[in-house]
């Protein structure tokens, strides 16, 4: 970690809390293009916790993934449902193929029929 990055949370307005947090941030690549990526696709992740920055970027939440959500009128996705949706294998193609059955699926039901085993063609 270097003192430009660190700089760079400071810069942007973020408080971490503490260099442990920091540290743990950089150890998990998250960094302010990526979070600046998410915010622009949904104005809503502009402002989370870095605990929640570090578990999206743990398990693979990506600012594309939330632009396609969007698109799908998933809109103001809170990072708890996209964590579950990208643990439990939820992608925006899998959300479009349920709205091709005529429902427009909520989130927690999408991550429900994931966990089920309804798959959809």
């Amino acid at each position: 970690m270097t003192p430009a990055y660190v700089q760079s949370f400071a810069d942007a307005g973020y408080r971490v809390g503490s260099l442990d947090k920091l540290v743990t941030l950089r150890i998990h690549d998250v960094k302010l293009d990526w979070i600046r990526a998410l915010g622009r696709a949904s104005p809503s992740l502009m402002r989370v916790s870095a605990d929640q920055l570090i578990a999206m970027r743990i398990h693979g939440v990506s600012p594309g993934d939330v632009e396609a959500y969007a698109k799908l009128g998933y809109r103001d996705l809170t990072p708890q449902q996209l964590i579950a949706m990208s643990i439990h294998g939820v992608s925006p193609a899998f959300a479009q193929r349920a709205q091709r059955s005529g429902a427009r699926p909520d989130p927690d039901r999408l991550v429900a029929m994931r966990i089920h085993g309804t798959y959809l063609n």
